[in-house]
């Protein structure tokens, strides 16, 4: 790493200026350095760094990556606190045994881990899921996700070349990204029925909706992509990526419907029962003091009408 001190700098653009900003990259010295505007803590220098690292690059874990699964599980499990919905807790062992196996994708720029995800295959290699996509929120903005996502699709129709492509989501960015990649909502009748992998939804603080409906219905979406569907239609296979037509905010409002009908609905439906259990109660109550006044009645009415008996007569 090069260092230029500030003097330096202002003298081979024969201009002095003052970068207020900090930890931003500027091109320098041809296309293989940048300029960073982070000072030098020792003499309040400027970095000259290689291109090579502050570049992202997106590419299949392997053995070399191992240290990095306990940090990629700490990131899943804040972005889970932070979005409330979705993710379930991953053990670091089984991020490294994925990286081992080459079924996972990591984006590192320098030496800073930015994303990751990994591939997982269910009944007997039939189904393959995407799991854990994430992108540090330093990085975010980026399109790395695109990409991480991009990277996993290609790598899954290269392991598992006819096996059918899945994922459950609550992201809106994740279900642009399927779209564009060629998967289509579809019902959970039609995803895996594998017990294990409906096993690892447990963690997920939205567990009780997909039980309460039978696995039938969740806050997340199920979407599919199917390589037989495009082994019969050969043109797709020549036709880039469809590009997202539909606006966004088509999708938030479909979320927050799903979100209203899922939870809130069901909250609105115990209410409703225990109002009229209440009615009940008190119509149950009404009726009881009604009987009971009339049975008093009756009871005055039957001692009036009663004779009373002679009294004895005094010789």
């Amino acid at each position: 790493m090069l260092l230029f001190t500030k003097k330096q700098w202002d003298s081979v653009f024969s201009t002095s200026f003052r970068l207020k900003k900090r930890n931003l990259y500027f091109p320098f010295a041809g296309s293989e350095h940048f300029l960073t505007t982070q000072e030098h803590p020792s003499n309040n220098a400027l970095h000259l760094v290689p291109k090579s690292m502050t570049t992202t690059h997106v590419e299949t874990a392997n053995e070399s990556h191992v240290r990095y699964a306990e940090a990629v599980c700490r990131m899943i499990e804040e972005a889970a606190k932070v979005r409330g919905t979705g993710i379930a807790k991953r053990d670091p062992e089984y991020i490294k045994t994925k990286m081992i196996e080459g079924k996972a994708v990591i984006a590192l720029k320098g030496t800073a881990l930015a994303g990751f995800c990994y591939i997982e295959t269910w009944q007997h290699g039939n189904y393959v899921a995407h799991s854990g996509l994430i992108v540090n929120p330093e990085f975010r903005g980026e399109g790395l996700a695109k990409r991480i996502k991009a990277k996993a699709f290609e790598l899954s129709k290269v392991q598992f070349p006819h096996a059918k492509v899945f994922g459950l989501t609550t992201s809106l960015p994740v279900m642009k990204i399927n779209s564009e990649l060629g998967y289509k909502p579809v019902t959970f009748s039609e995803l895996t029925q594998d017990e294990t992998f409906w096993k690892g939804c447990q963690s997920c603080v939205n567990y009780d909706v997909l039980t309460r409906t039978e696995r039938k219905h969740c806050l997340c979406t199920g979407m599919l992509y199917d390589p037989a569907q495009d082994k019969d239609n050969p043109a797709t296979e020549t036709k880039p990526p469809k590009k997202w037509k539909h606006s966004m905010k088509v999708y938030q409002r479909w979320m927050r419907y799903k979100q209203f009908v899922l939870t809130k609905l069901e909250d609105h439906k115990e209410k409703r029962m225990v109002k009229k259990q209440e009615k009940l109660d008190k119509k149950a109550q009404k009726i009881e003091e009604k009987l009971g006044k009339k049975l008093d009645k009756i009871q005055e009415q039957k001692t009036k009408l009663k004779p009373q008996k002679d009294k004895p007569k005094n010789d």
